[in-house]
């Protein structure tokens, strides 16, 4: 995480466009976030009934 936002606040220094590359930042974040609770959930699932 520490390499994307790096990379954003280069970016975004550089093109005077911040917004755009921390709302995009942030958007992968969540998908990120969301996908790995998700599986997290379904392991714990598939483990308790296992």
């Amino acid at each position: 995480m520490t390499e994307l936002m790096r990379t954003v606040q280069v970016n975004a220094s550089t093109s005077y466009r911040p917004i755009e590359f921390f709302l995009t930042a942030g958007v992968l974040y969540l998908v990120l976030t969301l996908a790995t609770s998700r599986i997290g959930r379904w392991l714990e699932t598939r483990m308790r009934n296992a």
